[in-house]
């Protein structure tokens, strides 16, 4: 597998990136992120820590670029 991870603490991105040379790690906002071709979105302990207008447009944003066979959990 060839796993991403994606958050905007810039301290996580840097432990992630010491610690899990395995998974690729993007220092960046998840709501607003321009999403490539991935096959499974993987959203834990995220959608219920940002206000509800961010919550819309995470969904907004990667339904548009989510492949027709892609799983959002």
């Amino acid at each position: 597998y060839i796993c991403t991870g994606i958050d905007s603490s810039i301290e996580t991105c840097k432990i992630l990136k010491n610690n899990h040379h395995s998974i690729n790690v993007i220092c960046d906002s998840f709501v607003n992120y321009q999403y490539k071709d991935y096959d499974i979105y993987y959203s834990r302990f995220t959608l219920h820590a940002i206000p509800y207008e961010e919550v819309i447009n995470f969904i907004d944003n990667i339904s548009k670029q989510m492949n027709e066979n892609s799983l959002l959990f």
